[in-house]
């Protein structure tokens, strides 16, 4: 008995001493994952008393009622942390005598925030987050799908393309958290829903592991706006007569001699702008445009193909390392050369038009696949093998010799997926050989078809 009394009389004064020390409570929120600034707005809590305040512009709060002697908890809250369904950490402070600590908070950190959104996310790899909004009443989008795609290539015995892909959907709030994003390699996002589709929005977390993109979506595919802007050149001076487009050829126009551009009709939504002159590469941005609400977007070029003055080199080339392969096989005339010059003098829209005209059957099957054929030993049209500098390619879902039927149903064809992996201007020379005991020995896939061997820059 003696023992509780004493126990009942040291809560007591526990208790008084709260009753009679009192502290002002003061501190600042700081956004460690998106502005990496103040967090403006953020609700503090003191969780044992229900005590609230708001931060103010500079992240700073300070609660109305002086905090009694003990130790309390404090945690605090933001829509950032709502959309992602997760809450900030809470923390213990000390209030002695009259005095407390200066509170110093803050949302998770980038890494902790993937730890814990993404558990199972793997090495490289980060998350992006955002909202989708409505581009025509601005209200959240639930259910839209975000997803972004990109390719990995492998290296073994053969070179194989392996297609990637990263997909979640928005919340009831349009928010969205895609995880196992690659950080070493930029890819692009799209938010569709229904038939609504966002242009695609290129993004690199470059070894990030959070990045924030938000988007707008063109519900009911009827909202529009009126873009205008001026194109530049990268000598900063107007760009006259740029082909500026919206979209994959939605709409366009040209600018007159002062550089502007006006489209009164652009679609509204995440867009993708590019704009085209004679002596530059295509300069492309992400634009997000809103139904009835005018932008202005400036376009420049940064880079300018310069055309240098032609000097004469007199001597004998000689080509080196793999390639020196098709410089000596050239010679003897046994297979269909294809070289940069005529590549250049050509200017094939891709790799299937480049091979399509150099003497193989293009062809289609019933589920829509485009292939080209050869004829092979066996008397019937078969797909080639392809080999990249030496390598055998892999992707696709045929190209790997023998008889053509138009391939397995669904995926790629080899030609199409190497159409999808190379443009023309990044190949050096190909060689083709239609079998019959032409075909270079370490290539020959002994299938009774041909190969053709690309050969990049």
């Amino acid at each position: 008995m003696r023992r509780f009394r004493l126990l009942y009389a040291a809560l007591l004064c526990a208790v008084a001493q709260r009753g009679t020390a009192q502290a002002v409570v003061s501190g600042y929120v700081y956004d460690s994952l998106r502005t990496k600034a103040a967090l403006v707005d953020a609700s503090v809590v003191i969780t044992e008393l229900n005590l609230f305040t708001t931060t103010d512009a500079s992240g700073h709060f300070t609660f109305a009622q002086r905090i009694p002697a003990g130790t309390w908890s404090v945690t605090f809250l933001h829509p950032v942390l709502d959309s992602l369904s997760i809450a900030a950490p809470t923390q213990q402070f000390v209030v002695a005598d009259t005095s407390a600590p200066l509170l110093r908070l803050s949302t998770p950190s980038p890494s902790d925030l993937v730890r814990r959104v993404c558990p199972n996310a793997e090495p490289e790899t980060g998350l992006v987050l955002g909202t989708v909004r409505d581009a025509t009443t601005g209200l959240p989008v639930p259910g839209a799908q975000v997803q972004t795609e990109w390719v990995e290539v492998e290296l073994h015995n053969a070179m194989r393309r392996n297609p990637r892909s990263a997909t979640t959907r928005t919340l009831a709030s349009g928010a969205y958290v895609l995880c196992f994003v690659p950080t070493d390699i930029s890819t692009e996002l799209r938010a569709s829903r229904d038939s609504a589709r966002t242009g695609p929005v290129e993004i690199f977390l470059n070894d990030r592991v959070v990045l924030r993109r938000d988007f707008v979506l063109n519900l009911d595919g009827s909202g529009r706006t009126a873009l205008s802007g001026i194109v530049r050149a990268a000598n900063g001076k107007p760009a006259a007569d740029a082909a500026v487009s919206v979209g994959p050829g939605i709409v366009s126009t040209r600018t007159d001699a002062q550089g502007r551009y006006a489209l009164p009709n652009a679609p509204a939504g995440t867009q993708l702008i590019e704009a085209r002159v004679i002596g530059a590469r295509p300069a492309r941005m992400s634009v997000d445009l809103e139904a009835d609400i005018p932008k202005r977007v400036d376009i420049d070029f940064t880079t300018a193909v310069v055309e240098l003055p032609m000097v004469a080199i007199s001597g004998k080339q000689t080509a080196r390392g793999r390639f020196a392969e098709f410089a000596e096989r050239q010679k003897t005339g046994l297979g269909q050369y294809i070289t940069a010059d005529e590549i250049e003098r050509r200017q094939p829209a891709d790799m299937l038009s480049l091979l399509s005209r150099a003497g193989l059957t293009y062809s289609m099957s019933r589920d829509g696949k485009r292939n080209l054929l050869m004829r092979g030993s066996s008397s019937n049209n078969c797909a080639p093998t392809y080999f990249v500098d030496g390598i055998r390619w892999m992707g696709g879902t045929s190209g790997a010799g023998g008889a053509m039927s138009g391939g397995a149903t669904g995926g790629t064809s080899a030609i199409e997926d190497l159409s999808n992996f190379f443009r023309p201007e990044e190949i050096r020379a190909v060689e083709i050989y239609k079998g019959f005991g032409s075909i270079p020995t370490q290539y020959d896939p002994a299938n009774g078809c041909g190969v053709v061997l690309i050969w990049t820059r």
